[in-house]
């Protein structure tokens, strides 16, 4: 097993994110086209790349990753979706973190030593909301995870299903739509991970929420 450098695995995650985008555009303009077909397709590879990308974080921060981690992320679509499922979580509940801390302390309302326990009832508020709003992504996720490799599929080639031809042209604007929403979602949350600059930053940052919270 040989072991892969965080430098590494950063590079790995940003070519991966700027693959997404170029599937991402390249997809849109064949939509605009008609040609759902094909731009389904794209769109669906540009999930899948912002997935392999995710999970190279989710091992960057478990650990001391290898070859034998990160493999299966090119060749198992279990193991990318199951990351992707714990990179959007983490990044959720940090997003909610990071804004209860700003309003509580921005709120000239609340007295100073009040702020910890009415930071703790609204985190557990909107914690509870969005780990409820989570499980039904994850499980919205599950159900794509199932479809989108057979509608990829579709999107690209020509095939011969129940007695009839079936062509890219079978797919309709609103199953593109469907792709196109859910890639730019992934794209979304990649440019925020990426936007925290590497990934010993990321781990800074999940600490300092993690201190600022039991305070």
């Amino acid at each position: 097993m040989r072991a892969i450098s965080q430098e590494t695995l950063w590079e790995g995650i940003l070519l991966g994110d700027s693959t997404a985008k170029q599937l991402w555009e390249v997809g849109s303009h064949a939509a605009k086209d008609g040609k759902y077909g094909i731009a389904t397709s794209l769109m669906i590879l540009s999930a899948e790349e912002s997935i392999k990308a995710m999970g190279l974080l989710a091992h960057a921060l478990t650990g001391k990753p290898d070859d034998d981690f990160v493999r299966p992320l090119f060749s198992s679509h279990r193991a990318k979706h199951n990351a992707a499922k714990a990179i959007m979580f983490i990044v959720r509940i940090m997003e909610v973190m990071v804004e209860n801390i700003h309003e509580v302390q921005e709120d000239q309302a609340i007295p100073e030593e009040k702020k910890p326990s009415v930071f703790f009832e609204r985190m557990a508020k909107r914690a509870n909301d969005n780990v409820n709003g989570s499980a039904k992504d994850f499980h919205d996720l599950q159900f794509w995870q199932h479809t989108a490799n057979e509608l990829k599929n579709r999107g690209f080639y020509v095939d011969w299903c129940q007695g009839k031809w079936r062509t890219p042209a079978s797919i309709d604007e609103a199953t593109y739509q469907d792709s196109q929403k859910r890639a730019e979602k992934f794209i979304q949350v990649m440019q925020a991970i990426i936007d925290q600059g590497g990934i010993a930053q990321i781990r800074e940052r999940m600490v300092h929420s993690g201190k600022a919270m039991g305070n």
